[in-house]
């Protein structure tokens, strides 16, 4: 057996929201991949076009907590990727829908 042995799932609905699949590990394979950009076309950040093929994909809620899947993957872009990897902006979610909030940064002379 020739690649990653093990099965590959993607359950998706009517509007193709991914509603399952999960991976073992913390980077997915190149189809999970595709398939979360394909699903989110730009970074997810509110207001962000970057295209989803050029973002990170990053885990909403962090390893080992959350898992490697559709449903805890999403493309950010650099900036916003490191944004809310070093605490300066907090996705929350809101029944089906994610908001964010800012941190302010503190000026100092």
């Amino acid at each position: 057996m020739s690649g990653n042995p093990f099965w590959y799932r993607l359950l998706v609905d009517e509007k193709d929201n991914i509603l399952a699949t999960t991976y073992e590990g913390r980077y997915p394979p190149d189809h999970l991949r595709n398939a979360i950009r394909f699903r989110d076309g730009t970074c997810r950040y509110p207001g962000c076009t970057k295209k989803a093929a050029n973002c990170d994909l990053d885990h909403r809620q962090p390893l080992p907590d959350g898992p490697t899947s559709g449903e805890n993957l999403w493309a950010l872009c650099r900036h916003h990727h490191k944004l809310k990897t070093f605490g300066h902006a907090e996705p929350i979610r809101l029944g089906n829908r994610w908001v964010w909030r800012i941190r302010a940064t503190q000026l100092r002379e």
